[in-house]
């Protein structure tokens, strides 16, 4: 594990080239690191204009510095931040400075939340939620992360942690004065009280716990059926886009691995297998893979028939029956029918 003695760095903006880039600066030796390359340490927490130079003198950039002493920064360490035009060369520049100073080195990822874990920043939820935050491709995973970013599991747990240690104290207050007259006979049992209540609350939130998993990692979907049944063409329709190959001759598309976002206000991840075993329609198909079919949620089966045929894509034979079935995938590989055939 890296020493938390040293000062780490690291571009806490988004990918180069951008209009502004952000390095933060974290560790004993940031005010160093600012006195170098301004001239001089600004005042904590208001904006300074400065230029930047390296050892040599050479001017970096001009830029804006935010000086934050410890213990009142993001990370619980002094930190510094320079705002620099977001050029792939401004950035290097900038990088190469820092790194020729001593003490300093480029940080790991996720080091600086780590860093504001270990120092009471953030509780382990809170550090969770930032990288969930971070992820969040849809407008509920976002509410469901900053939630959690403000300490709302942070403090139910808490709260559990107390009401253990109540209910703690109350059996060992029985058994250490069970022979003092001014200490109620029987405190076992308003122990046993409260942590059946604690042990029901606690069932509850975890019960809850599949749905937000569910809305943070999204929906796995198989898509199954012989060739040509329109097994491409129902994932690009389902994704809005052009993510599978759509083709007259049997064999042409492999497995397609696609994650979208359905309007479902989550994500969808869906698996195009290719597969070209025969269609049940009360069971899962032959052929369909087996670690999908365990970890999936759903299967959709298309045995053709669901478009229109074209010129480009032919009916499937006659002999297969025709629509869309859907399963709902349980453990390991069980499937039960959850929508009728449509064609």
């Amino acid at each position: 594990m890296p020493s938390p003695s040293t000062t780490i760095f690291a571009l806490s903006s988004g990918r180069a080239p951008s209009a502004i880039a952000i390095v933060r600066v974290s560790g004993p030796q940031a005010a160093a690191a600012v006195e170098r390359l301004c001239g001089r340490l600004p005042a904590p927490r208001l904006v300074h204009v400065a230029t930047l130079r390296d050892l040599d003198g050479s001017a970096i950039d001009e830029a804006v510095v935010l000086w934050c002493p410890a213990p009142r920064s993001a990370t619980g360490e002094d930190v510094a931040e320079f705002h620099v035009h977001g050029g792939r060369a401004v950035i290097a520049a900038l990088f190469d400075a820092l790194g020729a100073i001593d003490g300093l080195r480029p940080a790991e990822p996720g080091e600086f939340t780590r860093r504001a874990f270990e120092n009471g920043k953030l509780d382990l939820t809170e550090a969770e939620a930032v990288d969930d935050l971070i992820h969040a491709d849809t407008d509920r995973q976002r509410r469901q992360a900053l939630r959690h970013l403000k300490g709302l599991l942070g403090a139910r747990a808490e709260s559990w942690r107390q009401q253990i240690i109540e209910a703690s104290a109350l059996i060992e207050a029985g058994i250490d004065f069970s022979d003092e007259g001014d200490v109620a006979a029987d405190l076992v049992a308003p122990a046993l009280r409260k942590v059946a209540a604690l042990r029901a609350e606690i069932e509850e939130v975890l019960a809850a716990s599949a749905q937000s998993e569910r809305l943070r990692d999204g929906l796995t979907v198989a898509i199954a059926g012989p060739p040509n049944a329109g097994k491409s063409t129902l994932l690009n329709r389902l994704a809005r886009r052009e993510a599978a190959i759509v083709s007259p001759y049997a064999g042409v598309t492999v497995v397609n691995d696609v994650a979208f976002s359905a309007g479902l206000d989550g994500i969808v991840r869906a698996y195009n297998t290719a597969d070209g075993s025969a269609v049940g329609t009360a069971s899962v198909p032959a052929g369909i893979n087996a670690q999908l079919a365990v970890s999936g949620d759903y299967l959709l089966v298309a045995a053709g028939g669901i478009f229109a045929p074209s010129a480009d894509t032919p009916s499937p034979a006659p002999a297969q029956a025709n629509g869309l079935y859907a399963f709902k995938l349980g453990a390991g590989g069980a499937a039960t029918p959850e929508a009728t055939p449509s064609s």
